[in-house]
This record gives structure tokens, C-alpha cells and sequence, in this order.
């Protein structure tokens, strides 16, 4: 991967090709690092640099957490897929971490990480802001910096509960407050889908590409005998328990 460890911007590119739409730009607030394994964001986002700028704001972590100092487990497994030119990963400054008080600092904090997002896209010549909302608990940034759009993407129960549990007050005046929403699942948009009129129904797909290319073997599969059950994706542990 084309990262390193130093704090804020990394570049994918030092000079990557303008995206169709040149002058658009995208704040995007997720939970992941880049280098984590990929989820929809990670699929979604890298295609949306084909047509806009694309800044993904890598989680800033807690303070207590940045007094520990405890280095990043190293992986070395490569779970990203050829980049597309154009986006950047910008990794909060180490005196920029999460606060919860006092809260008019973990405000500042906040909007100043959002304030360098940005900047980073004016520097492209970017002139509008789509400010894009992968979590419910970055509603915040609704009131930190202004956009010309405002996306949430609900991919996910977010309360990962194991019993059904009613919609959270501040999910949904997140869901009412922003210009679109998008949604993966049909019980999903039964659940949230009526508090929006401007929510869409996106259902996941797949890389056909990626699934339907023949690939040699590997080599350590060679030894396993056939008839062999294939699976790729995450161990939760709801699939453990089935």
C-alpha cells in the first residue's frame, strides 16, 4: 500500500489525473482506516475519485488512547485493490485526537480536523463540497462546516444488537437533517427509509470482475482435497454461531 505513518495527509498520487468533476469535492467521515479490511466504503468511495476529488477522514483516535502511544498492529495482509488516482487519506494529527471534554475543545477539535479535510480539497481547485456520513456518530460535522450536499450512507444496524431495538433519537434526526440518504437492505429502508423523502435504495453488488477472472491456485491451497466450500469476508461472530 502507498501509505506511510507520518500524521495527516497521505497522498495515493503526488499528481493524480482530474476526476470528471473537477471542481467537486468529498469530506468522507468513516469508521475505518484505509488499511482495514474493505467494507462498501472502501469500494464505493475508491469509484467515486473516477468522477470527484475524494478525502477519506481516517477515524481520529481517543486521547487516552494517544497518551498510551501504542504503535498500530502491522498486517501484512494487502486487503486494498488498485487504487483509482485522485484520493486522499488524511490521518488526524496526533494533537488533534477525540475528546469528550471540555466540550467546547472537542468542538474545535473537531471542526479544525474538518478544516484541513477541506483544505485539502480547495488546494485541487475544488469550488463544492459533498460532505458524506458513513456513521451516526458523526452527525456533529452537520454543524461544523458548511456543504453543498450532505450524504448518510446506512450500510448497517449500527446498534449491533442482538434483539431489535427501536430507531435511536439521534439517528434519526441525523436521517432527517441531511440532504440524502442511502440504504442497503430492504429491512433497513422498512425501518429508517420514511424519515427522508430524498432516501434511495442502493442493494449491495459485487466485483464481477474480481470473482469471475481465473486466477492460477494457490499455492497453499494445493493440498486441501476436493470438493472444496469456498467463503470470502469477515469471521463475525454472528456467522460463528450458525
Amino acid at each position: 500500500m502507498p501509505h506511510n505513518e507520518a500524521d495527516g495527509p497521505v497522498e495515493i498520487s503526488d499528481l493524480p489525473p482530474m476526476p470528471y468533476y473537477g471542481n467537486v469535492g468529498v469530506i468522507a467521515l468513516v469508521p475505518d482506516n484505509w488499511e482495514q479490511p474493505w467494507q462498501p466504503r472502501h469500494q464505493i468511495l475508491s469509484r467515486l475519485t473516477r468522477y470527484f476529488h475524494v478525502v477519506w477522514c481516517s477515524p481520529a483516535p481517543w486521547w487516552r488512547d494517544w497518551l498510551k502511544a501504542t504503535p498500530p498492529r502491522e498486517s501484512h495482509i494487502n486487503y486494498g485493490l488498485p487504487l483509482e488516482p485522485g484520493l486522499t487519506i488524511y490521518r488526524p494529527e496526533k494533537y488533534l485526537p477525540e475528546v469528550g471534554r471540555p466540550p467546547f475543545l472537542a468542538r474545535w477539535i473537531r471542526r479544525e480536523r474538518l478544516r484541513r479535510a477541506q483544505h485539502i480539497l480547495l488546494a485541487r481547485g475544488v469550488q463544492k463540497i459533498i460532505l458524506y456520513l458513513w456513521r451516526p456518530q458523526y452527525a456533529w460535522a452537520l454543524d461544523l462546516i458548511e456543504s453543498d450536499l450532505s450524504c448518510y450512507h446506512i450500510d448497517d444496524e449500527y446498534t449491533f444488537s442482538e434483539i431489535e431495538k427501536p430507531l435511536d433519537d439521534h439517528e434519526a434526526r441525523l436521517i432527517s437533517q441531511v440532504d440524502l440518504v442511502f440504504i442497503h437492505s430492504p429491512s433497513l429502508l422498512e425501518k429508517k427509509g420514511k424519515l427522508n423523502p430524498q432516501t434511495i435504495f442502493v442493494p449491495n453488488g459485487v466485483d464481477y470482475s474480481a470473482f469471475a477472472t481465473l486466477h492460477p491456485e494457490p499455492l497453499d491451497l494445493g493440498p486441501i482435497p476436493h470438493p472444496r466450500i469456498g467463503y470470502v469476508g469477515r469471521i463475525k461472530s454472528d456467522l460463528n454461531d450458525s
